[in-house]
């Protein structure tokens, strides 16, 4: 603890001392005492370093930089920019200007482990020289991230370059960096996507087989923007994402998955869903795409839109519900329409679940439904609940000691927990946590 308060305060003065020095030229007293440090110390200062004082740090002399770059280039982060007056989009480095081009990643591909690709601020740039690479050198990019672990896309709001730009990213990572053990996808879309969608599986049906990477981790996130009473452009990407995952999906044990759709629980019918083409489409064994999830001992579920979700997760995700250990729902505020008789029927699947997790709990419904599974012979093997409440201060109607008194009698113990997450950013988050143990 002593050694990361120095830390902390080394590179607090660091940062203070390259603000009055420009070009990150740091006084010549600390570059000569960076040296002399045991190789954990500055390990442990590069953790707290961000990505430009970490490349200057690596350009005062050859023994710092032959540490610091596996920390530079750990973490690739590309952000999606507009050429002014044209339709060609480039990606570069985003927050720092004074970072080497991306061919620098070609040089030292084996130092990355995480790739996060992204439109984080749109916008555009008015010279073409300003650009680090166009998007076809992205093809040049990943054979060379022969160590890469993680591999993240986020398309937010429908903007920067076309969805198809995204998919044959992930789809060229998924062929060609089978070191891969972790792959995020976080994908907003809406109806003109569809067309798009289409001519990319007629493409990929194509291509001839390739070998697959052995992920542990995978989470779905989907976001259609618009609902006008079609969510065929849902159906369709999940459709195209369960064929490219492929075999991939065969080795996961955590696995998250969504599907936002605004203002759609208010409209969602569930018998025309059982009774839609697609609906019927899925549940065809012979024919339908799934992703296979043998292994899965974690599931993570996005409850904003509850009763999508839960069948679009039954009927594109194939798990067994067996190796589940540790089931969490997130974002329970579309749950309001289900009747404990529908909540103990979910819970009942999840036959041999040990930790179940609710986050964002807008009131004790669902706690209501675990204990009236209990007292129906369902959850035997429950050994704990958390529910959790996001904010620095307690929910502001005691709800959360109401909940926790209200089923005391019903469990061996139960416990009322602040948490406290503090993230390399220093920003610490809090939640306010109600345990009950059985």
């Amino acid at each position: 603890m002593r050694m990361r308060t120095f830390v902390r305060k080394f590179v607090s003065r660091l940062s203070r001392s390259r603000d009055r020095h420009p070009a990150g030229r740091w006084k010549k007293g600390q570059k000569t005492f960076l040296p002399d440090l045991p190789n954990e110390i500055i390990h442990m200062i590069l953790e707290y370093l961000n990505e430009g004082d970490k490349y200057h740090l690596g350009r005062t002399g050859t023994y710092l930089s032959a540490l610091a770059i596996p920390s530079i280039y750990d973490s690739c982060t590309l952000d999606f920019v507009k050429i002014d007056d044209t339709d060609e989009w480039v990606v570069r480095v985003p927050f720092l200007p004074d970072m080497p081009k991306l061919q620098a990643y070609l040089k030292y591909g084996k130092s990355v482990r995480n790739v996060f690709l992204a439109n984080l601020f749109g916008g555009g740039i008015s010279d073409v020289r300003a650009a680090e690479t166009s998007l076809s050198h992205m093809n040049l990019l990943l054979p060379h991230f022969t160590n890469l672990r993680s591999f993240a896309i986020q398309r937010m709001n429908g903007t920067g370059p076309p969805l198809t730009t995204y998919i044959c990213a992930l789809r060229q990572a998924l062929r060609t960096c089978l070191s891969l053990n972790e792959v995020f996808i976080m994908i907003n879309y809406d109806i003109g996507d569809l067309a798009a969608i289409s001519v990319l599986e007629d493409r990929f049906a194509l291509e001839s087989p390739a070998p697959h990477p052995h992920l542990r981790d995978l989470t779905v996130r989907l976001g259609q923007m618009a609902y006008n009473g079609d969510l065929a452009p849902t159906y369709s990407l999940l459709n195209l994402l369960c064929k490219m995952i492929g075999d991939s999906s065969l080795t996961v044990q955590d696995f998250k998955f969504g599907v936002v759709v605004p203002s759609l629980h208010r409209d969602f019918d569930e018998n025309l869903y059982e009774q839609s083409n697609w609906a019927l489409i899925s549940r065809d064994e012979s024919s339908k795409p799934v992703m296979n999830l043998p292994m899965v001992s974690r599931v993570l579920l996005d409850f904003t839109e509850a009763p999508l979700c839960q069948n679009l997760f039954l009927d594109f995700c194939n798990v067994d519900m067996d190796e589940i250990r540790t089931l969490e729902l997130w974002h329970m505020s579309a749950t309001e329409s289900y009747t404990t008789e529908q909540g103990v029927e979910f819970f009942s699947m999840f036959s041999n679940v040990q930790l179940i997790m609710f986050v964002d709990a807008i009131d004790s419904q669902w706690v209501d439904v675990i204990f009236e599974a209990r007292d129906m012979g369902e959850l035997k093997w429950l050994k704990e609940l958390r529910v959790y409440f996001q904010g620095v201060e307690p929910p502001a109607d005691g709800s959360h000691y109401r909940i926790a008194e209200s089923y005391s009698s019903k469990c061996k113990w139960y416990d009322i927990v602040k948490c406290v997450d503090q993230s390399a950013d220093h920003d610490d988050k809090v939640a306010w946590m109600v345990l009950f143990g059985f």
